[in-house]
């Protein structure tokens, strides 16, 4: 796979994935494959390679971004705290656990606006570099 592609793919898990419940695995996978130009049809084993992780990745972010979510439901606003301090306001209420790392066992990051109005769940992606 060329590097030009590892690198859109850490671009696509940069994204600030906010859950929605209404959308499914398979659209975030349709989503992903445009992202990186490639059709199912036309998937090729090194990239089927790499999407395998990425969408992995964008479930364990989906699980934490629902939590997030559910918090805002109830106080209005999304933390704006950091990972370590959000894991006691999510855990026991909002989920049993919140996933630590991606796929490529990298520490996922919580950013959540002062304001409380918005939060990105940031996955550093195959390289690490964020």
């Amino acid at each position: 796979m060329q590097e030009k592609d590892h690198d859109l793919a850490r671009d696509v898990l940069l994204l600030a994935l906010k859950a929605d419940p209404t959308i499914s695995g398979d659209l975030e996978t349709v989503i992903l494959r445009s992202q990186l130009g490639v059709s199912e049809s036309s998937a090729s084993a090194e990239t089927i390679e790499v999407l395998g992780p990425v969408e992995e990745t964008i479930k364990l972010m989906t699980t934490i971004a629902k939590a997030v979510e559910a918090y805002a439901t109830d106080h209005n606003k999304y933390p704006a705290v950091s990972w370590d301090a959000l894991q006691p306001m999510l855990i026991p209420t909002y989920t049993r656990e919140l996933p630590q790392n991606d796929t490529w066992d990298h520490r996922f990051t919580y950013v959540g606006a002062e304001d409380g109005q918005t939060y990105w769940v940031i996955s550093a992606g195959p390289d690490g570099a964020v």
